[in-house]
């Protein structure tokens, strides 16, 4: 059955705090000039690039983050949730699951659950206002966005290309329950050697229970 309700995504300025902390963290800066970005045509996994898998319970998804990637302390969560709270439209909606740091590099992955979107949901209107909020946030020029599937699960993907670093941003959908955000960070001039790591992690992505 179609579930009517509306999925609404963070506000604009939500989530610029949220990637403002984010960028503070790992000591990179905002985008504001537009990069050239290469991916790999197909998603493969490659193990010596990725480490454990790591269950998300809440939307019964999985993957494996990139190698050297590791859970962020608690200090740093907790700043997180509190940029999260500012907003009353984000609470219930919008749920921080992890962070993981590679801080050798000054690259992140941010991990979201946005309760009740899936394929069945509806995806339209969510999508548009998801699409436009980061248009508006980096610029028509800057936002590079491909659909693709991994199993059972469809990803939206956005990657943001800046002059200091490179945001990759996944919405992992299945036909019910709740969707999972993966949203990878680095410098710009590292994406080249890290790319093929969260390219690798995109592939580890799996359902965990089957969809009907």
């Amino acid at each position: 059955m179609m579930n009517k309700k509306k999925i609404s995504y963070m506000p604009l300025h939500t989530y610029g705090m949220l990637l403002l902390a984010m960028m503070l963290i790992l000591g990179c800066s905002r985008t504001n000039q537009r990069q050239t970005v290469e991916t790999s045509p197909q998603l493969s996994i490659v193990d010596s690039l990725l480490g454990e898998e790591y269950l998300v319970d809440l939307c019964q998804k999985s993957f494996r983050p990139p190698l050297k990637f590791e859970p962020a302390a608690d200090s740093i969560l907790d700043l997180i949730r509190h940029n999260m709270s500012l907003d009353l439209e984000v609470e219930g909606s919008l749920v921080l699951n992890n962070c993981f740091l590679d801080e050798a590099n000054h690259a992140g992955l941010l991990v979201t659950v946005v309760q009740g979107l899936n394929l069945k949901s509806d995806t339209n209107s969510f999508m548009a206002e998801y699409r436009q909020s980061f248009h508006e946030l980096f610029g028509w020029a800057n936002v590079n966005e491909k659909d693709l599937w991994v199993g059972d699960v469809f990803i939206k993907s956005f990657t943001i290309a800046g002059d200091q670093n490179i945001h990759l941003k996944l919405l992992c959908m299945s036909q019910s329950g709740n969707s999972m955000e993966l949203n990878y960070f680095c410098p710009t001039e590292l994406y080249p050697q890290l790319s093929s790591r969260f390219e690798s992690s995109a592939a580890s992505i799996r359902l965990m229970t089957p969809t009907f």
